[in-house]
């Protein structure tokens, strides 16, 4: 759990975000996985804090607290504080140089759901946009899909059908994309196919891309060996990924529940020279996050009656159903070639009226060709993704080459 803060800080503190969003989002990602293992799961911690956040400023009493406690935030902080915090956090994920990244957030009400004027406030304090729809008009479900698309460079395929919108009376949406070469790209010459073994010891072939002898990047830990790799540096700093091979035994997901991350990034093996392979590929993941989120003591937010969205709604509908959570859509894609790396998520979060429906040197070589884990921070520490892969894909016409620039 995030530590406790005191109430009467009033600068953004973007450092108390971010830690809790990254425990959180280790936190889900092994639910997850608990839930289809041996599958691959691939998230952005991100995308799914930012929107059950939003969720939460429309959220009073218990509900409020039940959400805070999901999300490790502290429930003493007050709620200018967090929405303050939160958005420094984005301000600062979008303002970085070194990266390309695109962060939205949205709320859309249907035109039946007037929404709090104070809750729209608080929405926009966060830098989400508010908007009305029709969602009885086959429009709005375009409309909803288009914005999507923009927002993820049109790696996602829509997210919302008119299925789902029709029995939805409010949605809180955010896309998060990113796009980045590595600081010093790997040779395409050596690039060449060797055997991956999945987990159930069958095997499939993927071209691995190679580096040889370099110095730096070799992690080691008692449940793993791993590599780091630098994305391109911008004026300020840059950002990593991450890929952990666990020890024979642990799974990736057991391996990331017990992760220092900090120490994993930042604990340089300077004496290995590494000769490192890795599958060039892609993985993408589809998930309903509503069990997993219920298993991590959000299961009120879900509950009609008890969920408590009076802030979320407009006054004049006091007395009537209130609102509460229907499930957590969340969608990703994942892409990684000699170039760089591109990754694009979106989170969709339902919300109901009540009533109305029921992730010298030592010389040493690594070959990620098994089951591992990856981790994917900006250049402020922030997990922007996540996963474990247990069956990588082939990498298709998408390749990060073609949006890196």
């Amino acid at each position: 759990m995030a530590g406790t803060l005191a109430t009467n800080i009033v600068n953004p503190d973007p450092d108390m975000i971010r830690r809790a969003q990254n425990a959180f989002g280790i936190h889900l990602l092994t639910e997850l996985a608990a839930e289809t293992p041996r599958e691959n799961v691939f998230i952005s911690p991100t995308g799914i804090f930012m929107g059950l956040l939003l969720a939460e400023l429309g959220a009073s009493g218990e509900t409020s607290a039940a959400i805070r406690r999901t999300l490790y935030v502290p429930v003493e902080v007050g709620s200018h504080h967090l929405r303050q915090s939160a958005a420094s956090l984005v301000r600062l994920l979008c303002a970085s140089d070194g990266f390309r990244i695109s962060f939205v957030n949205a709320v859309w009400a249907d035109r039946r759901q007037q929404l709090n004027p104070d809750y729209v406030a608080n929405v926009r304090d966060l830098g989400a946009e508010a908007n009305t729809l029709d969602f009885s008009d086959p429009a709005a479900t375009e409309w909803i899909n288009a914005w999507a698309r923009k927002a993820s460079m049109n790696l996602l395929t829509d997210i919302v059908s008119r299925e789902i919108l029709a029995a939805t009376d409010c949605l809180i949406t955010n896309a998060l994309c990113f796009a980045h070469r590595w600081q010093d790209e790997f040779n395409s010459g050596d690039t060449q196919d060797r055997v991956f073994f999945r987990a159930d010891g069958s095997s499939k072939v993927l071209p691995f891309i190679r580096r040889r002898k370099d110095r730096g990047m070799y992690r080691t830990g008692p449940l793993y060996e791993g590599a780091v790799i630098p994305y391109r540096r911008g004026a300020r700093d840059q950002g990593e990924f991450g890929i952990l091979l666990p020890s024979p035994g642990t799974t990736p997901e057991e391996l990331l529940a017990g992760l220092d991350v900090r120490n994993f990034f930042e604990g340089r093996s300077h004496n290995v020279a590494l000769d490192f392979r890795m599958p060039k590929f892609a993985v993408s993941c589809r998930a309903r996050l509503k069990t997993a989120l219920s298993r991590m003591g959000m299961e009120l937010a879900f509950r009609y009656p008890g969920a408590d969205f009076t802030s979320m709604r407009s006054p004049e509908f006091m007395g009537s159903p209130g609102f509460v959570l229907g499930d957590i859509l969340h969608q990703s894609r994942l892409g990684l070639d000699e170039e760089g790396t591109v990754a694009a998520a979106e989170t969709i979060v339902r919300v109901l009226v009540g009533a109305a429906r029921p992730r010298e040197f030592e010389h040493r070589e690594l070959v990620i060709d098994r089951p591992f884990a990856l981790l994917i921070r900006d250049i402020e520490s922030t997990i922007l993704f996540a996963g474990v892969v247990y069956d990588p894909e082939p990498l298709g016409t998408e390749t990060p080459a073609s949006l890196l620039d």
